[in-house]
């Protein structure tokens, strides 16, 4: 046995993983990349740049050359093989349909499936594929959420209590790369906002569960009671036109941004005063929010959050102690009424900022999340 094939307690099979751009992609190398590295393998599907890629890592990565995991006769082959070489004694699937559905031909001690929301509360309400998630679930033996809610839902659509196998581990971030900087007014001048400002920042793909439009009318309206209020929003996605003629029409102060590079992330959350994401629930409630990864960015910042009460949000922002959760974050009038009271309580404002941050740093960090996974997973 080689040095590069020596026993590997654990195997991945996932369908996300760099360097594929995602949320999902993002939060599962950050916490594999701080498992022990002589313990883990990982079997990804091909993707442009993965050579490079995968040559950084400490730990191997077998490449299947497809664009997708599937339960074919040859995806298994392949990871029955990786699990032999590797002598592999746990196996986790990523995402539960279809990766987990090759796990009746694995024969590891366990297997585990990795839940982050929409990919498997979606399925389980749609009546034709319900049979297939029951019979997904039923090949693993424990599941790792990122969220309690999905746990939930997931249990109530499959009629499954999933309670006693699942295990809530929450996303975490780089508390290194966003951190308090304590000067907002650097950024601002960099983007042609005055010092003095009450700044609005708020960053996602510009898809239509985001609420930005509500966001929007709420700053039109705000900005009767708030003088120099700019709402600063940063990502692409196809609502962006849409948008940005509906800030044309309600005469808005917002800046439209784009993609923001990635070192400037962290400037632009410290710029504002206040973060916003008025995410809500589609098609039924079966769409939601996973979590929200950027209000843990926000908070690392020391800014407080306005969410919208959709799936994991309420998890990601702790309503009255690190920002506020709206019941109706369709309703434009009660946006803007919690904007114009952030801007009145700057007392309030700061102490939920320093709440946000102390709760990251704390709890949030991808070391400490990593060594949760650690635990979990037996490593």
């Amino acid at each position: 046995m080689t040095n590069v094939d020596k026993k590997r307690r654990h195997l991945l099979v996932t369908n996300d993983f760099p360097p594929k751009v995602g949320g999902i992609q993002s939060a599962i190398i950050e916490v594999y990349r701080r498992l022990p590295s002589d313990e883990i393998v990982v079997v990804a599907p091909a993707y442009p740049g993965d050579k490079k890629f995968d040559a950084s890592l400490d730990f191997p990565v077998v490449r299947i050359k497809t664009k997708a995991i599937l339960p074919t006769p040859s995806t298994i082959s392949k990871v029955r093989e990786v699990c032999r070489r590797y002598e592999v004694e746990s196996v986790a699937f990523n995402p539960l349909i279809p990766t987990s559905l090759i796990s009746r031909f694995i024969d590891v001690s366990r297997k585990t499936t990795l839940f982050w929301g929409a990919e498997v509360v979606i399925p389980a309400g749609l009546m034709p594929v319900r049979p297939l998630v029951k019979y997904a679930l039923g090949q693993v033996d424990d599941f790792v959420s990122c969220a309690n809610y999905t746990v939930g839902d997931l249990s109530r659509l499959s009629r499954i209590d999933l309670s006693e196998r699942a295990t809530t581990i929450y996303p975490g971030i780089d508390v290194g790369r966003f951190t308090y900087k304590g000067d907002k007014t650097a950024f601002r001048r960099k983007l042609g906002i005055y010092d003095d400002s009450f700044v609005v920042v708020s960053i996602s793909r510009l898809v239509p569960r985001k609420g930005m439009d509500a966001l929007i009318k709420a700053a039109s309206i705000a900005s009767r009671e708030i003088p120099k209020l700019q709402l600063v929003i940063g990502g692409d996605g196809r609502e962006m036109d849409r948008l940005q003629s509906l800030a044309q029409s309600h005469s808005a102060p917002v800046h439209f941004l784009g993609r923001v590079p990635d070192d400037e992330m962290n400037d632009l959350y410290n710029c504002g005063d206040l973060f916003a994401m008025l995410c809500y629930n589609r098609w039924f409630n079966l769409e939601q929010e996973g979590f929200g990864i950027v209000f843990l960015e926000a908070a690392a910042c020391g800014v407080p959050s306005i969410a919208g009460q959709s799936g994991g949000s309420s998890e990601a922002v702790v309503d009255g102690i690190t920002g506020q959760v709206l019941s109706d974050p369709r309703n434009p009038l009660s946006v803007a009424e919690a904007l114009v009271r952030y801007y009145k309580d700057n007392e309030m404002r700061l102490k939920q900022g320093e709440a946000a941050r102390n709760r990251v740093v704390a709890d949030f960090s991808y070391d400490e999340i990593a060594l949760k996974w650690k635990n979990f997973l037996h490593l």
